[in-house]
């Protein structure tokens, strides 16, 4: 488990616990770190989007968030490309291609030799251990940009192939509920499977490990409603004063 300081607690409140060569954990929840970087994502994007002379301030934020953050940078554009082409359905066999092929790489890169852990290892020894250590989340940067791009490959094929497939009210509703739990999942999902496995330690086992699984899914889900109402709310009161 990891320890945090006073101040390592605020710099996650606000999302600048992995600036630069920082790296602050909070407390348990180490999947945090990948919402530090998405937040300054946002921010890019913004500056890229509503700023006037974008490059030059674009250049500017560069500088500010650091490598860390800009080495991933190209797995969360693949989402903008993404959200944006997936407008123009492609035909439909090259949305085949796209969809298996792009899943097939995906699942080739994970799995193979010569794949992930192949080419984090050479970029881990060319860099040395101290830049391994600076760099943190990101020492996998190019594996990481070559996953994101064969998923991204795989969305963009499964949204065309159902670009034009209508679903009726009776199966979105459910599918939006689901959808509206994910953000709470992966917020507070890895500190519940701590706190139920130290529960369960002694005696952990098939059904243990089920409870562990089912509860830390449970917990979540039930906050889903207070956390979405927050997140509604909070966008309220930033547009009433922005």
């Amino acid at each position: 488990l990891c320890k945090s300081s006073a101040s390592e607690l605020v710099a996650s409140l606000f999302f600048l616990n992995e600036f630069w060569i920082a790296s602050a954990c909070l407390g348990s929840n180490i999947p945090y770190w990948s919402l530090s970087y998405e937040f300054l994502y946002y921010c890019l994007f913004a500056v890229y989007a509503f700023a006037p002379r974008r490059w030059l301030l674009l250049a500017l934020a560069g500088l500010v968030v650091g490598p860390k953050v800009l080495l991933l940078l190209p797995c969360w554009a693949f989402g903008v490309v993404v959200f944006s082409l997936g407008k123009r359905p492609l035909p439909r066999h090259l949305a085949l291609l796209l969809a298996a092929g792009g899943l097939a790489l995906f699942i080739a890169i994970v799995y193979s030799k010569v794949g992930n852990k192949f080419v984090t290892w050479r970029v881990e020894a060319l860099i040395g251990p101290q830049w391994t250590e600076w760099l943190g989340h990101s020492t996998a940067f190019i594996s990481d940009t070559l996953l994101g791009a064969m998923f991204a490959a795989h969305l963009w094929g499964v949204t065309s192939l159902f670009h034009n497939v209508s679903v009726s009210r009776a199966l979105l509703s459910p599918l939006q509920k689901i959808a509206s739990s994910t953000f709470a999942i992966y917020l507070i999902h890895y500190p519940c499977l701590i706190f139920f496995t130290a529960l369960s330690l002694r005696t952990m086992g098939t059904v243990n490990g089920i409870f562990v699984g089912l509860s830390s899914l449970l917990i979540p889900v039930i906050l889903t409603w207070p956390t979405e109402a927050f997140k509604r709310h909070l966008r309220r009161f930033l547009l009433l004063r922005f």
